[in-house]
């Protein structure tokens, strides 16, 4: 893993705001988890390199507009190419914020040690999308809608640098029989100093002859690790190949009555990024409540715990 780190000047990030997180953190409604800002979820497909050019350049920082190998390979192995000026291209833009959703953690409702401690120390960023996962499931072999996925929050719905901005890609193995997941890239702007993990859950929903069927298909956990205070950081995790990350279940194909193979419904991406701010508190009531959850969110926050 590559590891960018510029310093930036302190005062100036803690006069942005006098909450700890150095913005402000909202728990709506009651009992959910901390929350801020505004976020995004891009889900760039496989078919079209110049939107997912689009979708990976719009609204980066000064960092991520100077070219570099590393982010040129972050594009390459999203297909991204940069489009003609012909005049052609959409004026829309890709990126666009919405309110974080708000989540809610069951197991710490029922240990009031466990719930002041989330509440306190805790945030949660939470945004979904929703499209098919098959391009064409009546191929042969089956090829993913969409290859790599951008997660990023911002501070303000308009401001043009996000606070945090990652980006995933996703493969279906040679086989056809399994799918993989990796983290490409993740920036972080100045901030607190925090423990931080990302996770991903596809739900897919689907038809098997008469049958509707749902189900959460994986959701594991992308990465975990520990951001220093007050500096920006740029870090890339292209030096690590497919085969040291863990194969996931496909995603199931619709059926009809004959078993013929239609188009499955539209799946749905949850990308949710976890964050503490001074670990270390109550962190054994934490971790045992969250290893014994034994949910998405509990993984998540049991990886942000003990992140290095």
């Amino acid at each position: 893993m590559r590891v960018h780190i510029l310093v930036v000047c302190a005062t100036a990030v803690l006069t942005a705001c006098a909450s700890p997180w150095r913005e402000q953190v909202v728990a709506l409604p009651d009992e959910t988890l901390p929350t801020s800002g505004f976020s995004a979820l891009t889900l760039i497909p496989t078919d079209n390199p110049a939107f997912a050019y689009r979708a990976l350049a719009e609204r980066v920082p000064l960092v991520l507009s100077v070219w570099s190998t590393d982010e040129t390979a972050v594009r390459d192995a999203c297909d991204a190419r940069e489009p003609r000026s012909n005049g052609k291209e959409s004026a829309a833009a890709v990126l666009v914020p919405a309110d974080n959703q708000y989540v809610l953690w069951r197991p710490a409702l029922a240990d009031e040690k466990v719930e002041e401690a989330m509440q306190s120390y805790a945030r949660v960023t939470a945004q979904d999308a929703r499209r098919p996962f098959y391009s064409d499931p009546e191929r042969r072999n089956l090829e993913p809608a969409w290859r790599c996925f951008r997660f990023t929050r911002f501070v303000n719905r308009d401001d043009e640098v996000p606070a945090f901005d990652f980006v995933g890609q996703l493969r279906i193995g040679d086989s056809g029989d399994y799918v993989q997941v990796r983290p490409l890239r993740l920036y972080v702007a100045p901030g607190a100093e925090r423990n931080l993990a990302i996770g991903l859950r596809l739900e897919a929903v689907w038809r098997q002859e008469n049958t509707g069927k749902l189900e959460t298909v994986f959701e594991p956990v992308l990465l975990a690790m520990r951001l220093k205070g007050d500096v920006e950081e740029l870090h890339y995790f292209l030096d690590k190949y497919w085969e040291h990350y863990p194969i996931l279940p496909v995603v199931p194909v619709s059926t009809d009555t004959r078993g013929r193979v239609l188009q499955t419904a539209p799946a749905t991406v949850t990308l949710t990024a976890v964050e503490f701010r001074k670990p270390d508190q109550a962190k054994e009531a934490l971790l045992r409540t969250a290893r014994s959850a034994g949910d998405h969110l509990g993984a998540l926050i049991a990886a942000a715990l003990t992140a290095r």
